[in-house]
């Protein structure tokens, strides 16, 4: 796991069989994990090839933090929040 450039990002590799990606479709899990990182402007990419394990890398951005406001400052909400 990682962070940079406004990135949080993943990266899970095996040693494993692998498959051809361009005959194979994602199962349960990856397509869960596909479906949630793009929920939140994500994206998710398997590399894998037969014999040669597989890759699952996944990305999402993320903004900086805006400036913090004091409960006593005109410009914040009246909940405070």
């Amino acid at each position: 796991m990682s962070a940079a450039d406004s990135e949080l990002s993943f990266r899970v590799e095996d040693d494993g069989a692998g498959f051809r990606t361009d005959e194979t479709g994602f199962g349960t899990g990856l397509q869960g994990m596909s479906d949630r990182l793009e929920a939140v402007g994500g994206t998710l990419d398997v590399g894998s090839e037969p014999g040669r394990g597989t890759t699952v890398t996944g990305v999402i951005r993320v903004r900086e933090p805006g400036p913090v406001r004091s409960p006593d400052d005109p410009g914040a909400s009246s909940s405070g929040v």
